[in-house]
């Protein structure tokens, strides 16, 4: 039985044992008001994504080297007890922009 579950993707069983879920398939929480955390371009929960795929074009896939960095930034946050996720609401918009920008570059 899942007695916490953090970040979307981070289930805690009433034993203590942690277990991540699939990232692609990760839903998103509204942590802050007016804050999205998913883009049409990039698939799963945009806190986790490598950064090639926000600068790939065209957009690259998931792949395994995606997912290896995905679980290596929930490793760096467990193992710093670092759970705090420092200006993700900048760091979203403008990962947003730089995606409207590649956007309206693309149809010049």
């Amino acid at each position: 039985m899942v007695t916490w579950q953090g970040y979307s993707n981070i289930l805690v069983h009433g034993n203590g044992r942690a277990c991540l879920a699939d990232f692609g398939l990760s839903t998103v929480l509204m942590e802050f008001v007016g804050a999205s955390y998913l883009t049409d371009a990039i698939e799963g929960n945009v806190r986790w994504a490598a950064a090639e795929l926000f600068e790939a074009d065209p957009p690259l896939s998931l792949s395994f080297e995606c997912d290896i960095y995905s679980f290596g930034s929930i490793i760096l946050q467990v193992s710093s007890l670092d759970f705090q996720v420092k200006n993700l609401v900048d760091i979203v918009s403008a990962l947003g922009a730089n995606l409207q920008d590649t956007l309206l570059r693309s149809e010049d």
